[in-house]
């Protein structure tokens, strides 16, 4: 992360996805791709877990699927830098 308020890499669309993350704490992105969180192919994901692992916050990917109308959501736990992840997993 080059900027601290808006990351050098994104484009227009995903800065715009990223200041709506940073307030609500859950990054949305729309894909058709088979990989959607491949960190290589989107550096907004990459950079969205970057920050809640600075903020050692719980890393929330929903990624909606406008083919087939499902959604996928993805927790990342190790965001939160825990010895023991029992507790959360209630």
């Amino acid at each position: 992360v080059a900027e601290r308020e808006a990351p050098y890499r994104l484009s227009q669309v995903q800065r715009g996805a990223w200041e709506r993350a940073k307030t609500r704490g859950v990054l949305e992105i729309q894909t058709t791709q088979a990989s959607a969180i491949d960190t290589r192919r989107h550096p907004l994901v990459n950079t969205h877990r970057l920050l809640c692992d600075a903020m050692c916050s719980l890393f929330v990917l929903v990624e909606q699927d406008q083919a087939h109308g499902a959604d996928e959501i993805v927790v990342d736990l190790s965001t939160l830098r825990l010895e023991v992840d029992a507790p959360c997993r209630r």
